[in-house]
């Protein structure tokens, strides 16, 4: 049976009020296919998806709204982010001390894959054997040599010295042309987090508490050369233009402690937003554009509304193609407002993972450097298996506090998720939840069975309880069409 899906013209909008609609008809629908058809082909599982348009907002703007204007104006990028550049910035330790080496003598780096090779210098010896080295050349390498390092070629005839090398060299290291370097605590970005802090003394900026979860770079910038430096901690980042996601995965480092170099290249010079949304372990050092006499770098001059989610693994984007493809982060885009989540794996209203509810809202809602429009509260499946009035009580204290620090917010709620189904303990939770949300004039949206035992095999991941991909795009959608008439959402 062939399902038919109410897609919008590109001037229509009835995607939210239609979308809950026909969900029931998509699960039965579904539930038409065989099993093992489902559990054994993608393509399959795609054809479903693309048939219900669980994804269709999502395909067609990537993640925000096509900013206003014609096609033409839409940002052109080039090759962006694929290159990930480090250079060499302080010799580690020396593992062997060689010989025949003299004073000055300079060795090119062997190993790893660059465009030009790290150089060190010798700058101290005892009878041959060297004593001391230095950095003389960083390099330019998208992937950095390690382990034990030894020369590939040097000016003089010392051989054997051994050396390790920690590639995570200033910025001066990664200058491929003339420019101007805008510092991330310059006055040109906007953070939206707490902080910034300094991470780990490396001049890379992300969020002072608990810096595993998200924090925002803005900046408003005509330049059509623009280098962003990232650390490189395992880290995650997503780069927005104009509110455009720039590629469909996020940038995941290793724990190098180098630095990412990500390069924007447009055609033309006109004013575009660029984000930098971290996931998690973020460090932004700065932004070099080429040209500098002939562009500006400045604070963004207009701001959409803000959400503030409180969440756990399905916020933080456990399974999803990035963080900003999570259900909270899809549900924003969908809602064209911005998203903040606080989302921490395993954590709920009372659980001591990444601190309860009202610890976190001490921690970061009260110092966050932008005031929310919008708290979204979605906890409660980490908390199943705890007494219900235990929790209720737990929520009464951390509504309260929030609505002490920010009075003007509006707020929405989410009931526990159900990645296989409901049970009868997520029912129990969920009764419980939903009154005391009333009591302080909070809708609570009941999520439950939008993913059934039916559908889990496409939208629940087999660990049973983290959405697919496609079980982000599902939810993250529905909760947008869910939660709409209850906001009020600025033009």
């Amino acid at each position: 049976m062939a399902i038919t899906a109410p897609f919008p013209s590109e001037n229509e909008d009835p995607w939210y009020a239609k979308i809950a609609a026909w969900g029931t008809q998509v699960e039965d629908e579904i539930g038409a296919f065989p099993n093992s058809i489902l559990v054994g082909s993608s393509t399959v599982a795609r054809v479903i998806e693309s048939e219900v348009g669980q994804r269709k907002a999502v395909g067609d703007v990537v993640n925000g709204r096509i900013p206003a204007g014609p096609s033409t104006e839409l940002p052109t990028i080039g090759d962006a982010p694929t290159v990930r550049k480090y250079g060499a910035g302080s010799v580690a330790s020396l593992t062997s001390a060689g010989s025949g080496y003299v004073v000055g003598e300079i060795l090119t780096v062997g190993g790893g894959t660059f465009s030009t090779a790290a150089q060190i210098r010798v700058t101290t010896v005892s009878g041959g054997a060297v004593t001391a080295v230095t950095i003389y050349r960083a390099g330019v390498y998208t992937v950095a040599p390690s382990g034990t390092l030894t020369q590939s070629a040097t000016n003089g005839s010392g051989t054997g010295l051994g050396f390790t090398i920690q590639f995570s060299g200033g910025p001066s290291a990664l200058n491929l042309d003339e420019g101007t370097t805008y510092g991330a605590t310059g006055g040109a970005f906007r953070f939206t987090g707490n902080g910034p802090a300094n991470i780990a003394s490396t001049g890379a900026y992300g969020n002072l508490n608990q810096n595993t979860t998200a924090w925002i770079y803005d900046t408003d910038t005509d330049a059509t050369t623009i280098e962003i430096r990232l650390l490189a901690f395992n880290s995650e980042y997503t780069i927005f233009v104009d509110d455009r996601r720039i590629g469909a995965d996020k940038i995941e480092t290793d724990s190098s402690g180098g630095w990412i170099l990500v390069s924007l290249l447009y055609a033309t010079s006109r004013k575009r937003r660029i984000r930098i949304f971290a996931g998690k372990n973020g460090g932004l050092h700065s932004v070099r554009i080429a040209n500098a006499s002939a562009r500006t770098v400045t604070l963004p001059t207009a701001a959409r509304m803000l959400a503030w989610g409180l969440g756990d693994s399905y916020m933080f984007g456990s399974n999803a193609r990035n963080l900003s493809a999570s259900t909270f982060m899809t549900m924003c885009a969908e809602l064209g407002i911005d998203g903040l989540p606080d989302g921490i794996g395993a954590a709920g209203w009372i659980s001591s993972t990444g601190g309860s509810a009202l610890a976190r809202i001490n921690a970061k809602l009260a110092t966050l450097t932008r005031t929310p429009d919008v708290i979204v509260w979605d906890l409660g499946y980490n908390d199943r298996s705890a007494t219900p009035s235990v929790v209720a009580d737990a929520m009464e204290v951390a509504i309260l506090r929030a609505k002490e620090l920010v009075p003007n917010a509006q707020h929405i709620a989410f009931s526990p998720a159900t990645p296989l189904g409901e049970s009868s303990q997520l029912l129990a939770l969920k009764i419980a939840m939903a009154a005391k949300f009333a009591q302080h004039g909070i809708h609570m949206v009941d999520q439950s069975n939008w993913v059934t035992a039916r559908t889990r095999t496409i939208y629940t991941s087999t660990d049973n309880d983290h959405p697919t991909p496609a079980g982000h795009d599902l939810i993250g959608a529905r909760k947008a069409a869910a939660v709409r008439p209850y906001l009020t959402l600025a033009e």
